[in-house]
């Protein structure tokens, strides 16, 4: 059974008003989304446009503050109004919503999900194939430049040495030591990944993991 055909079985037995789409950079989460948007009507909103829309206190990164700590109360409970605000109005004219983003926080993600929490789902999409990943990896790597990482994570670049950047970009080629460096992010990040579906299924009843 295809993973797609799996996800489908399972919305069309449950058909929940609102989905939380979790996975670690390239594993397909806007891909999936929009597949479920055109098949079956769902409204995708994606938090880090939320995050951009608003006011970031002095000092603090808005992704890491929304996404992972609650430092900021202030700034913490405008996010979690701005997203259930957005599901709200979504709702009120849609079948279903879809929230993604890389929110880890359980206590914060419980906050935004609780006046649906009988009506949630969470797909958490799992890097399990490393080769496949590094592959997903790398060909979004090679449609990057020096001016636009194409959607890879800070901690992605942060593995490679300003000289081995500087060299691809010149010549183009992925070569041993760069795809050494894609292969030790795609080990490290499976293994955050299954890190953070353990700490969500310590929240939450409500979890499909898709292995990819």
């Amino acid at each position: 059974m295809s993973n797609q055909t799996h996800i489908d079985e399972v919305l069309e037995q449950k058909w929940p008003k609102l989905i939380f789409l979790a996975g670690k950079t390239s594993t397909g989460k806007t891909t999936l989304s929009k597949s479920l948007e055109k098949k079956y009507g769902y409204t995708v909103i994606e938090l880090d446009n939320v995050i951009r829309g608003l006011n970031v206190p002095d000092g603090a990164n808005g992704f890491i503050e929304a996404y992972l700590n609650r430092d900021y109360e202030d700034f913490t409970s405008s996010f979690v109004i701005a997203v259930k605000n957005q599901i709200e109005e979504s709702l009120a004219s849609q079948l279903g919503v879809i929230i993604e983003g890389a929110l880890s926080n359980v206590e914060t993600l419980k906050e935004i999900v609780a006046p649906w929490s009988e009506s949630f789902l969470i797909i958490f999409l799992h890097p399990s194939n490393i080769e496949s990943y590094k592959e997903r990896l790398l060909s979004r790597f090679v449609l990057s430049s020096q001016d636009d990482g194409n959607g890879l994570p800070g901690s992605f670049w942060e593995k490679f040495t300003t000289e081995q950047l500087e060299r691809y970009y010149v010549d183009r080629l992925i070569t041993p030591d760069i795809e050494d460096v894609v292969t030790e992010f795609a080990l490290e990040s499976a293994k955050t990944s299954e890190a953070r579906f353990a700490k969500l299924s310590n929240g939450f009843d409500q979890m499909l993991k898709i292995e990819v």
